[in-house]
């Protein structure tokens, strides 16, 4: 069961959606985290590229009447059928139009989480199946000439996600770029997919809807080399529906990912200043097999002497230091142009 959630329009009130994101995780969703600020556009984005079972939206702010009629548009137009709910604050006058515009459920605030909301969506998942994948694709165009499959490992929280984000936005409008997200499952079996959330900002209007640009979520119910056994069959399909460059995240257990080498061109290794010392370093494991060490968060202590170990450790791997983020991208010049002088020659 797979379920994207967004707060719609100018809805900056994040608590809710956490709490409901938990709750449905630990109910065996797998959940696509947006976030908030989500203008219709960029939720019909992700929902068409995400395939969801449902897609859920919350308003507190107002203008529903013009985020609902917009989505429901796009989707219509897009031949995405995933079911759309709504919640939030919604004028009970308003709950005829919205299911005019085909939203099938609406709940309120006084609607219990564990007695009304999770069991009408988990009911709402089974009549909506996911789809086949390569339908995801029937509007795109011819294959690339030549791909470039760049993978992105490391602990969880070093910022793997942030820098394909940031290297997103750097290369978007001049290639075709791709990026696939895998997730670790909770306990119960469900998943918070929240990767792609560091690009769905609102300054990123034009990145995550344009036409250059795809992101896909995957939830690893079976771990296989760093990502999922489907994961190269994804990258397959992106690659046949014209994408120049694909980005891949790990799960982020980097002392295990030593088979992701072989699912990717170019292997790129992150770490923070606070992820151990030289002991640590010398455990081993990914980091000797990556083509590039990327030092992030190097605005954090102790920076410039992690980067002098990393060096000593690693002599003649690239060993490059960023600060990614949307607003800093420190590094991430350099970084792509490394990854660039990689690149294999085409197959």
């Amino acid at each position: 069961m797979r379920i994207l959630l967004a707060k719609g329009g100018l809805d900056g009130h994040p608590r809710g959606l956490k709490i409901l994101a938990r709750f449905l995780r630990d109910a065996g969703f797998e959940v696509i985290y947006l976030g908030m600020y989500q203008p219709a556009e960029m939720i019909a984005s992700a929902a068409i590229q995400e395939d969801p079972d449902i897609i859920g939206v919350s308003m507190h702010s107002g203008g529903h009447k013009k985020v609902f009629r917009k989505l429901m548009k796009m989707l219509a137009d897009a031949k995405c059928d995933s079911a759309v709910v709504a919640g939030g604050i919604i004028p009970r006058r308003d709950y005829k139009l919205l299911k005019r515009l085909g939203v099938r459920l609406i709940f309120c605030p006084r609607d219990s989480m564990q007695g009304k909301i999770i069991p009408a969506l988990q009911e709402l998942a089974s009549e909506n199946k996911n789809k086949d994948l390569p339908k995801i694709f029937s509007n795109f165009s011819s294959p690339a000439a030549y791909c470039h499959v760049i993978g992105f490992t490391g602990s969880g929280g070093v910022g793997k996600s942030s820098i394909i984000s940031a290297l997103l936005k750097h290369v978007y409008s001049e290639r075709r770029v791709a990026a696939i997200f895998v997730d670790p499952v909770a306990i119960s079996g469900g998943a918070v997919l929240g990767d792609r959330v560091r690009a769905h900002r609102p300054e990123n209007f034009k990145i995550v809807t344009s036409p250059n640009v795809f992101m896909k979520s995957l939830a690893a119910k079976e771990v296989w080399k760093g990502v999922t056994p489907e994961t190269p069959a994804v990258i397959d399909a992106v690659s046949n529906a014209g994408f120049e460059i694909i980005f891949v995240e790990t799960v982020g257990a980097p002392q295990y990912d030593l088979g992701f080498k072989d699912v990717v061109d170019t292997m790129v290794y992150v770490i923070t200043p606070a992820s151990g010392d030289e002991i640590q370093i010398s455990k081993g494991g990914a980091i000797e097999t990556a083509d590039i060490i990327v030092l992030n968060k190097s605005d954090q202590p102790r920076s410039e002497q992690f980067l002098a170990v990393l060096k000593k450790n690693f002599p003649g791997k690239p060993v490059i230091s960023t600060g990614a983020s949307l607003w800093k991208n420190n590094g991430i010049p350099e970084l792509w142009k490394t990854i660039e002088s990689l690149k294999q020659k085409p197959l």
